[in-house]
């Protein structure tokens, strides 16, 4: 049936996609377009599947799926779902933009860290610093 509907190079066209494939969103986006691209393609082996896998996926959830031990393909999705939740913030709506969510993640860190408040920025010139110690004058050093 898929002979007679589809073109003859679906499967290799699915390959190059795979082959481009790389996780720069979630993972539920990755899983689901890695998994859309598996089933265009024609022989291709466990071994092969898992490889490729990992290989899209970014380099600290690759190295905790090795950690894992993962074996499988259907193992890597399950573990690499799980991972959703190890990372700051990282919401349906921020998945799509991780230096935006890590911002606020390290701005929420610095929050806690200066009791409420964000520190202060330097702005070179040391006018930040003398007005915060409430000194209108350069200091003597």
């Amino acid at each position: 049936m898929k002979e007679q509907f589809l073109p003859n190079n679906t499967s290799w066209i699915a390959k190059e996609d795979l082959k481009k494939l790389r996780q720069d969103r979630s993972v539920r986006e990755y899983v689901k377009k890695y998994s859309s691209l598996i089933l265009d393609i024609d022989n291709i082996s466990e071994e092969d599947k898992l490889f490729n896998f990992l290989l899209g996926l970014q380099p600290w959830a690759q190295m905790e799926l090795q950690r894992q031990r993962v074996l499988d393909l259907s193992s890597a999705i399950a573990g690499a779902e799980g991972l959703v939740d190890l990372r700051p913030n990282d919401s349906d709506e921020n998945a799509g933009n991780s230096e935006n969510s890590s911002k606020e993640w390290t701005k929420k860190k610095n929050k806690k860290k200066f009791g409420g408040e964000e520190p202060k920025q330097a702005t070179g010139d040391g006018k930040s610093e003398r007005k915060a110690n409430g000194k209108g004058s350069k200091s003597n050093l």
